[in-house]
This record gives C-alpha cells, structure tokens and sequence, in this order.
C-alpha cells in the first residue's frame, strides 16, 4: 500500500483523500481521451463459489490464470468434453501440495484481455468527495463500463482462475507434472492472445473500526 495513502481511516470507501488519490491512478492520460485508459473486467461467482475463491485471495500467494480461448473453440454445453476440461484443469491442483483453494469463471463484460473502457465517472466528485453510490454492487468505486451489455453465456471465451499456494515453487512444480498437462494439453490447441498468468501477494489492510483501540 503506498505509504502516503491515509490510514486508520473510519471507512476506507469513504476517504475523500484516498477516493480522490485513487481517481487519479486511474486516470493517466492515453489516445483515448473519453475514458483515459481505465478498464474493467467482470467475473461473476456464485455465492456457494465464494468460500474456496476466498482461499486463492487469502492464500500466501494468488495466482491469476487467463485462458483466453480462440472463438473456434470445441462446444461449451454443460456436458461437454470440451467444458469439463475447462473445469477440471483448476480442480486437479486440488491433488498437489501446497494448493490451498480457488475457483474460476468467464468474464461477463468482455472477451478481451485488455477489459471494458470505464466511463468518466469513477464515484468521486470534483472535490474529491464521496458520489452517491451506484446499483452496480460489482463495482467499489462506483465505476461504470462504457458497454453496459454482458457478453451472452454461450459467447464467454475470457476465463480466469483464482488460485491460492503456499508458495510459487509448489505452483512451479505442479506445472512440471503429468496432472497438470492431462488437461492442459487438450485445451492448448485454443489459446488465443492474453492467456498466460501471474502472481498476487495481497496484504490485508484492517479498517481501524474493524481492529479496535490499539
């Protein structure tokens, strides 16, 4: 977190300062001028999938996995050989140490790795306050997508995997073995640009409400 953001804060999502610092690393000046270069991509999970996705958020280290499949990719029906590749090339790490949980999903907004084009409205006013909150639970800032509409289920090729390990090496290692490339090697034929993936270490801030007198 940068040092210089405020801290103790009785809610940070309605820091003024913090609000407005975050409209402005969001708004570095691009070609495009309307929305500035921000953008968004939006997963959505079940709330029976939160648990497990809770794991790769907390997990020493998260690893985001894209696969971003070609549109001429085999039939996504639900039973579908095709499907159950997609889906079990995230459950077979369950079987290697050191994998402490995750989920995945497709992107319901785009298809594209570079996301939707944000609106100018980031849900802060022009003195760095606060603006009156969206009905779009998805977003925390009070953004908005300059395409409302959500790719059709059929249509989805953007997915994304949410994995927690105990540390990069076990992540490194389980891509060296005979489990990881069962599936892998079935659904590589239809990579498209943008798949690859990265590792997170997230650090929690607690807000000083939630923490208590120090």
């Amino acid at each position: 977190m940068n040092p210089d953001w405020p801290q103790g804060s009785p809610s940070l999502s309605q820091n003024a300062e913090l609000r407005a610092q975050l409209k402005e690393l969001t708004s570095e000046a691009t070609t495009d001028q309307a929305t500035r270069g921000a953008t968004s991509l939006l997963f959505r999970f079940e709330e029976s999938q939160v648990p497990e996705l809770k794991k790769a958020l907390e997990a020493p280290v998260c690893e985001f996995a894209i696969i971003n499949l070609t549109p001429n990719h085999p039939p996504r029906t639900a039973d579908s050989p095709f499907t159950k590749s997609m889906h079990k090339t995230y459950t077979d790490c369950y079987h290697y140490p050191g994998f402490t949980g995750g989920n995945w999903s497709y992107a319901v907004n785009t298809n594209d790795t570079s996301g939707v084009a944000l609106a100018l409205d980031y849900g802060v006013d022009g003195a760095g306050g606060a603006a009156a909150p969206t009905d779009k639970g998805d977003h925390q800032w009070n953004g908005k997508e300059e395409e409302e509409e959500e790719v059709p289920e059929p249509e989805r090729r953007l997915a994304c995997y949410y994995l927690g390990w105990d540390t990069i090496e076990h992540h490194q290692e389980f891509s060296n073995t005979p489990l990881f490339f069962e599936e892998i090697n079935k659904l590589a034929p239809y990579f498209g640009p943008g798949t690859g993936a990265w590792y997170v270490m997230f650090e929690r801030h607690t807000d000083s409400l939630e923490s208590g007198p120090r």
